[in-house]
């Protein structure tokens, strides 16, 4: 039965791939040829790429082959797969617009049921493949994050979606691909044999000590966005107003809460917890230490848009943001918390700055971060360790 069932899970793999591409070779073909712009070249290399692409595709999904070969193949297919196979589905949903004129209310929710319909043939034909938990975060974090939370905004661009209003900014900003990446996250999951983050609080949780996180999280949401102290003699009485409040920062705020919490505090912890038991199995603190790191590795990517010293200094407090985060979701146990915590950190920072992006530090910055990042390891030991630590350990468990 499971083998007749993965027998047309590739066979509508390989539907889904050539029918679109064939398609949309054509269509290309014949609108330059109308157009009197034909380039050949660019033609003929975007048929090589297809047909290498189909090549791959095909022996991965009937070869059956094993050994170091088919784990190469594995990981080429599972990166390339998403990105490749969206082009010529955008370029067909960019054709339906063009005939049809369907506002961005439908073609949006169209092109959504596409890529999650994507994810589904992914998780059922690709990802089981991928066997090594530290292969499995790098997909997440470069092929599946980037895929289904960045890649919608240019899968839309074309039809001009991205011009609509509330919907097309919430595209533009990639907030509606991290919802995807969400929904799509829950078919890649049970893909691998793994629960999904939980939503409800911990019910062993103690509130006093709770409560004394949040105060600490609430005191450092109100500082970070707030402040605009550049000297200890400044540090309480210099504060900026949320004079920016943009529908853009708004919906980046929210891309960010949520697309990193799900991400890093979410999904990557629960594949850390599938390494050996000797590893991070036995120390919450470990784990959320293992948290935190990724996520200011992750933060390496905003060098491209600011400064290094900016972003090294960003790196490090994210690290000290995200170990604080995953302790807080350790003892709460719920995934809601963190992401709300997160979103309204960056909303108050987002609106009293007008940007995203981080100024190049001085010295009062560098230690400031400093001072930030042992307050928030001090105040993960609170909540993962000691007393707390078989509350953090029995959220721990219920993802394993």
């Amino acid at each position: 039965m499971m083998d007749n069932q993965l027998q047309r899970y590739r066979l509508w793999t390989m539907l889904t791939v050539i029918v679109p591409t064939i398609a949309d070779l054509i269509w290309r073909t014949w609108l330059a040829a109308q157009h009197h712009t034909a380039k050949i070249g660019l033609l003929v290399m975007q048929v090589v790429l297809f047909v290498v692409f189909i090549g791959l595709i095909y022996l991965f999904l009937y070869h059956n082959g094993t050994g170091r070969w088919h784990s190469v193949l594995s990981y080429v297919v599972a990166i390339a797969f998403v990105e490749i196979v969206s082009v010529p589905l955008a370029d067909m949903l960019t054709v339906l617009h063009q005939m049809t004129h369907w506002p961005a209310w439908i073609m949006t929710p169209l092109g959504g049921v596409l890529l999650l319909w994507i994810a589904f043939l992914f998780a059922k034909v690709v990802m089981p493949e991928i066997k090594a938990i530290w292969g499995r975060i790098l997909l997440l974090l470069l092929a599946t994050f980037g895929s289904f939370g960045y890649y919608p905004e240019f899968f839309w661009s074309p039809m001009g979606l991205v011009k609509y209003g509330l919907l097309g900014a919430a595209i533009n900003v990639d907030l509606v691909g991290i919802l995807l990446f969400v929904l799509a996250s829950l078919i890649f999951m049970p893909g691998w044999g793994l629960k999904v983050p939980h939503w409800r609080f911990n019910s062993n949780l103690r509130w006093p000590i709770l409560t004394i996180g949040l105060l600490f999280a609430t005191a450092y949401v109100v500082f970070n966005g707030f402040s605009t102290a550049e000297s200890w003699s400044a540090l309480l009485t210099h504060w900026a107003v949320p004079h920016y409040p943009k529908l853009s920062l708004f919906y980046q705020a929210l891309e960010a809460g949520i697309g990193e919490e799900w991400l890093h505090r979410g999904l990557i912890v629960i594949l850390l917890l599938s390494l050996p038991q000797r590893w991070v199995h036995r120390s919450p603190f470990t784990l959320a230490l293992a948290s935190g790191g990724l996520f200011g590795l992750w933060h390496f990517a905003n060098f491209s848009v600011q400064t290094v010293p900016a972003t090294i200094n960003q790196m490090i407090a994210a690290f000290g943001f995200g170990l604080f985060m995953a302790a807080l979701y350790f003892y709460s146990g719920s995934i809601s918390l963190v992401i709300a915590i997160h979103s309204i950190s960056d909303l108050l920072a987002f609106f009293a700055s007008g940007t995203t992006t981080m100024t190049t530090p001085n010295l009062f910055d560098w230690i400031l971060t400093i001072i930030l990042v042992l307050l928030f390891a001090g105040f993960a030991a609170l909540l993962t360790t000691g007393k707390q630590r078989a509350v953090a350990q029995q959220t721990l468990d219920t993802l394993m």
